[in-house]
């Protein structure tokens, strides 16, 4: 029998010892009639190759030992492996930004929703004290809280109508007294502070406990306010609007 390897291996035929074998080169081996086993393995160790022969007839038989054939089938698989692999961690990599911007949004609309319960307490607490004060204090249309009753006087004339006034921070928007009535926009966007009534329909008062100017609208709201401006005094807004009352109900 003739055997002849196309890489470098070590070769046995059946329980034979094992022998090196150059690629190219040609040994020939003694062999009886019947089936015999040859086995080789590439000289790296890492690629492995059998078949069976069958010497049925006294005459030689040729044998190729094709380790290129199981080279060239185990790299391909390690190169799939080694590209299925860096998919899966890229796949693992997205999976964690995922959850970590997940974890960040969760974490943003947990600090949102607090802030909103907090500037909703600090609403509800507010009217809660106006109302409070309002009704120890029996607070009617014009009266000071706290202070002896006020008129604007006569003779000064109030020419703005346009005031900046904080309820909560950042709860600031202009007061505005035009056209018999009493507007107010909030600068934030919060609807639920904005209103517009006529003005013999709103009271407004200043309550010397608070340093703050009392208005209650006719829905039933009311808010006690700052003024934005450290110069307008908080006076002057109230007298701007019960002289615009005034003039609103006529002589």
């Amino acid at each position: 029998m003739l055997v002849q390897s196309d890489l470098d291996c070590t070769f046995a035929i059946d329980e034979q010892p094992k022998q090196p074998l150059k690629a190219g080169d040609t040994v020939r081996i003694p062999t009886a009639l019947g089936q015999h086993l040859i086995t080789a393995v590439s000289a790296d160790g890492k690629d492995h190759w059998k078949t069976v022969v069958d010497v049925d007839k006294p005459v030689q038989k040729v044998v190729l030992i094709e380790l290129v054939k199981v080279r060239a089938a185990r790299q391909a698989a390690e190169r799939q492996v080694s590209q299925l692999q860096q998919e899966i961690g890229a796949k693992e990599q997205q999976a964690q930004e995922v959850k970590q911007k997940t974890q960040a949004l969760e974490q943003q609309q947990a600090a949102v929703a607090a802030e909103q319960k907090r500037i909703k307490d600090q609403i509800e607490a507010l009217q809660k004290q106006a109302h409070q004060e309002g009704t120890a204090s029996g607070a009617s249309l014009g009266t000071n809280l706290g202070e002896a009753p006020h008129t604007p006087d006569s003779g000064t004339e109030l020419h703005s109508t346009h005031f900046r006034i904080c309820l909560v921070r950042p709860h600031c928007g202009t007061l505005e007294i035009a056209a018999g009535l009493l507007k107010f926009q909030d600068d934030s966007g919060f609807a639920r502070l904005a209103f517009s009534f006529p003005l013999n329909q709103v009271k407004v008062s200043y309550s010397t406990l608070n340093r703050l100017l009392r208005i209650d609208l006719p829905d039933g709201r009311a808010g006690l306010y700052a003024s934005e401006d450290p110069k307008v005094k908080l006076q002057t807004i109230r007298d701007a609007i019960l002289q615009a009352q005034q003039a609103s109900r006529g002589p």
